[in-house]
């Protein structure tokens, strides 16, 4: 069980609200808030305070690994605060509702949008609304939070509460005494996309095909385009809650209505800017309510129990016009949508006709084109698959035979290759062969000199064209070394040699096929074996010892 789980439990256990256990330990209401929510760890110097305070071992406390139960507790009453601090009612609402959003949802009807782009008027009747409900309300002050919204900060500082206006109806009210704490975020800076005219064309085996006018997307950073206010609160029960206040700055629609994000930019970077500094003085005018507050809790001030009801029916009546425009908007938007569906289906309609015309001329001439290339392809594939016709019982003497089938064949394209019916003929075949040629190379091998190369064979000198490798014994002949001389640079490499003790001082494993035998050497730089490296040797229709190395032919002097 986490620490912040068990102060909540003993908090409450022994009838500690959070202020009440901020008091006892002379700490901030919101350091209890983020103890309990996991977001902060108390120090050891608090977890002993709160150990003592609730009976219980400094250990149980700040062992994750032991639980702790609320019947385990005893009360010390001793320790119980005697003043009970009581609340008033918070009104907070989730209607996140906004009349602009609701046109882009729905369509965005063109005598909105019209309507839209004289924004002083839509501004200055919102405002006119606002002040009034406020008014209504008690409010003496407000602070807007948008330059294109009426939404605001608002302090009744005769009823001692704040709150804010938002979408043409008050959202949330709380009282000075409720209040624990805030904080502003944002969601960072974001992507918004304007459009590029581009023009395009498209060529064939015949010449000029296609053209065509479109557009791509080009990005375009812009401010942060939503913050957000955060109010930790207490309710009537003195439980810690949190009201989310988010505040969109980028006007999507803004986009819509002049099809210019350039200009959309720059209403969100002047709207950021105002909302970032609208909300810098709310955060300035909270931090002085706990002053006021401490007068509330010692009866030095009175005040009234928040109007619930009155604010709940308010609420409702704009979220029932809210939901009646949005109704409005959907069937207007309807209607003229599927009216500019229409005009656009008989524009698709005559675009299409004309595009079939031109594709219907151009798709016969690439018929007859492809058809002639299709003939040719199968004439070509047809010459492969005679000569694989002509395998026969498989022999020795088919070598040429079969090389020329892989040749030919490898020759041919993807598409050719598929006209290849009998291709699993020569796979068939092929393997046949080299049965059969490995069973003469073991019997033509039998008494093959090469089969007895031995350390002593690898002694000596192999040169190429840039390089000279020195092979001398060590270790009685059980193993060898070697060195490597650079003739471009005059200089001494790398050195290495086999693993010692080798059976009978043999080198490898012979392949009858290749007639080689193959092994490993190692290289080693400051007497640290670095690396192995592959090396095959075999003798040569001269009768040369050759040896192959790290890429190069080495042949011995």
């Amino acid at each position: 069980m986490k620490i912040s789980e068990k102060i909540a439990i003993l908090r409450k256990r022994f009838g500690y609200s959070q202020e009440d256990l901020a008091n006892e330990l002379d700490i901030s209401r919101q350091s209890i808030y983020k103890w309990e929510t996991d977001n902060s760890t108390p120090d050891l110097d608090n977890i002993k305070k709160m150990a003592n305070l609730f009976n219980v071992s400094f250990d149980k406390l700040l062992d994750d690994n032991i639980d702790i139960t609320v019947e385990e507790t005893v009360l010390k009453k001793e320790y119980i605060s005697t003043k009970k601090k009581e609340y008033r009612n918070v009104f907070a609402t989730n209607n996140k509702l906004s009349y602009n959003q609701a046109e882009i949802d729905h369509g965005y009807p063109e005598s909105r949008k019209r309507k839209n782009l004289d924004s002083e008027i839509i501004y200055n009747d919102n405002i006119s609304k606002m002040k009034k409900d406020l008014s209504d309300y008690g409010a003496e002050s407000f602070i807007p939070l948008q330059n294109d919204l009426a939404g605001c900060f608002f302090q009744n500082t005769k009823n001692k509460t704040f709150g804010f206006y938002f979408n043409g109806s008050i959202q949330f009210v709380c009282p000075y005494e409720n209040y624990i704490g805030s904080n502003i975020s944002n969601s960072g800076n974001e992507m918004t996309y304007d459009r590029q005219l581009m023009l395009g064309a498209g060529f064939g085996r015949g010449g000029l095909n296609s053209i065509g006018v479109g557009s791509m997307p080009r990005p375009v950073l812009n401010k942060p385009s939503s913050y957000y206010l955060n109010i930790q609160y207490f309710d009537k029960e003195g439980e810690t809650k949190e009201y989310r206040l988010s505040l969109n700055c980028m006007r999507t629609y803004a986009i819509l209505e002049y099809n210019n994000v350039n200009e959309a930019k720059a209403f969100n970077d002047i709207t950021s800017d105002f909302t970032n500094r609208k909300l810098n003085d709310i955060y300035s005018k909270l931090n002085s309510l706990p002053a006021i507050a401490e007068k509330i809790y010692s009866g030095e001030i009175s005040v009234d129990e928040l109007d619930v009801n009155m604010l709940t029916s308010k609420y409702k009546q704009t979220v029932k016009k809210q939901n009646k425009y949005v109704k409005s908007i959907s069937e207007q938007a309807d209607t003229e949508n599927k009216q500019r569906e229409k005009r656009n289906w008989i524009i698709v309609g005559v675009i299409a006709g004309i595009i079939a015309i031109i594709l219907a001329i151009s798709g016969i001439s690439n018929a007859i084109e492809q058809h002639k290339l299709d003939v040719k392809d199968q004439q070509t594939a047809h010459a492969v698959v005679l000569m694989i016709d002509d395998i026969g019982e498989v022999t020795l003497e088919d070598k040429t035979l079969l090389n020329n089938i892989e040749v030919s064949y490898g020759k041919l394209t993807d598409k050719q290759k598929k006209y290849v019916s009998n291709y699993s003929v020569y796979l068939t075949a092929k393997n046949q062969y080299n049965v059969l040629y490995k069973a003469y190379m073991e019997e033509y091998t039998a008494d093959d000199p090469t089969r007895n190369i031995t350390l002593a064979d690898l002694k000596g000198t192999w040169d190429t064209l840039n390089y000279t490798i020195y092979i001398a014994d060590f270790a009685n002949g059980s193993s060898v070394w070697y060195r490597t001389y650079n003739k471009q640079t005059g200089s001494y490499g790398i050195g290495g040699g086999v693993a010692l003790n080798l059976p009978s001082s043999t080198i490898g494993e012979y392949d009858c096929l290749t007639q080689t035998k193959s092994g490993k050497l190692y290289s080693w730089n400051n007497g640290i074996m670095s690396e192995w490296v592959d090396y095959t040797i075999k003798i040569n229709s001269n009768g040369d010892y050759v040896m192959t190395l790290k890429g190069w032919t080495f042949t011995k002097l």
